[in-house]
């Protein structure tokens, strides 16, 4: 099996209430969806939420 397709997408998915922690207030919050295909048919997804302040990492990098 090989993964034959990789699709990465940068989305915001609105809150209910704003997150809020002692660096940051969060009303939206943005992650990374991605989506596998194999060239046996089989489809997988992941998602992952980049923070600058905790991993380093920023939405913009990451796609």
């Amino acid at each position: 099996m090989k993964i034959t397709k990789a699709h990465i997408h940068a989305v915001e998915f609105p809150l209910k209430e704003p997150f809020i922690i002692s660096y940051a207030t969060y009303p939206n919050m943005p992650a990374i969806i991605v989506k596998l295909e194999t060239d046996t048919g089989l489809v997988g997804y992941g998602e992952a939420v980049p923070d600058e302040h905790v991993t380093g990492e920023q939405v913009a990098g990451s796609v």
